[in-house]
């Protein structure tokens, strides 16, 4: 099992699953992706920079090479805090509120 980012190439190997054992590869520190036992990859701290196509090989034994991709895209949070609600006109809308 393999896991790529951007393109399927060498230097694009992201990490790797064979026999039991998780490996990062291409200079990736221990504990930034990870294989779950259903071969899916996890991401640790997900930021903008991981996003993106990410693509994965699958061999199982004496079967052919299955490959597929997933698109990953960053969910932000706003920058500017949320405002703060000061109260609610009885007299109108109760769904209107000051802010």
């Amino acid at each position: 099992m393999y896991w790529h980012y951007d393109t399927i190439s060498g230097t694009s190997l992201l990490i790797s699953y064979f026999l039991g054992r998780v490996a990062p590869q291409n200079g990736i520190p221990e504990g930034v992706y990870d294989i779950d036992n259903e071969f899916n990859l996890i991401i640790e701290n997900v930021n903008a920079s991981n996003e993106g196509t990410y693509y994965f090989q699958l061999k199982p034994h004496l079967k052919m090479i299955e490959e597929g991709k997933v698109e990953v895209r960053d969910k932000v949070s706003p920058s500017r805090p949320y405002p703060t609600v000061i109260g609610c006109n009885q007299d109108h809308d109760a769904d209107m509120c000051e802010a």
